[in-house]
C-alpha cells in the first residue's frame, strides 16, 4: 500500500519535477551572438571565431556568415573570451562572463594588421655609378645636328630647343 502511494505521487508530480529541473536548466543556458566588423564598419565575413573559456579551454568555434554575423548557443553562465582572426587583421580578443541572463549582442571591430617588411642587404662587389653619357644604357642624347634635323611645327619649339641645347652645352663650363 506505501509502494502504491508513492508511485502515484511519483506519477502525479514526475512531470511537474522534470519541467522545472528543464526550466531552471535552460534558464542558465544563454546564447552569445554578435557582429565582426572591419575599421570602416563593414562586415567582416568568413572570419573565424572561438569562445574560450577563461583563457584557454576552446568550447565553441564557429565563422561570421556574410554580414560578419556569429552565433554560440547553449552556454552556462561564466567567464569567457571571444577571439577573432581574419586575414588581413590583427587578433581581436575580448573577455566576456556571462550571468543566467543572456548578455546584448556584441560589435567586435578588427584592426588592421601591422605590415612588416625587411630589406636584407649583402656585402659584395659593388658597381661604380657613372654619371658618363656614353656608359649609362637609359640614357639619351642629343647633339645640336640632331636638334636642327627636328621637323619644325613651329618656330617657338625650335627656339626651346636650341635655348636648352645652349645651356646645355655652357655648363660644363660653368662648373670647371
Amino acid at each position: 500500500m506505501k509502494f502504491c502511494v508513492f508511485f502515484c505521487i511519483l506519477v502525479a508530480a514526475g512531470p511537474v519535477f522534470i519541467n522545472n529541473v528543464i526550466a531552471q536548466n535552460s534558464s542558465r543556458i544563454v546564447v552569445i551572438s554578435g557582429t565582426v566588423l572591419d575599421p570602416s564598419g563593414a562586415s567582416a565575413p568568413d572570419s573565424a571565431v572561438t569562445l574560450k573559456q577563461g583563457n584557454s579551454r576552446i568550447v565553441s568555434k564557429t565563422t561570421t556568415d556574410i554580414s560578419g554575423g556569429f552565433r554560440f548557443e547553449g552556454i552556462s553562465p561564466g567567464n569567457y573570451s571571444i577571439e577573432v582572426q581574419h586575414k588581413g587583421f590583427e587578433v581581436s580578443t575580448c573577455r566576456i562572463k556571462i550571468s543566467t541572463t543572456p548578455p546584448l549582442p556584441l560589435t567586435i571591430k578588427l584592426a588592421l594588421a601591422r605590415l612588416v617588411s625587411e630589406v636584407s642587404i649583402t656585402a659584395g662587389e659593388l658597381d661604380q655609378v657613372s654619371t658618363a653619357v656614353a656608359e649609362n644604357r637609359d640614357a639619351a642624347t642629343a647633339d645640336q645636328g640632331t636638334l636642327t634635323k627636328l621637323p619644325v611645327f613651329d618656330r617657338i619649339m625650335l627656339g626651346r630647343c636650341r635655348c636648352f641645347s645652349i645651356a646645355e652645352q655652357s655648363a660644363p663650363a660653368a662648373l670647371n
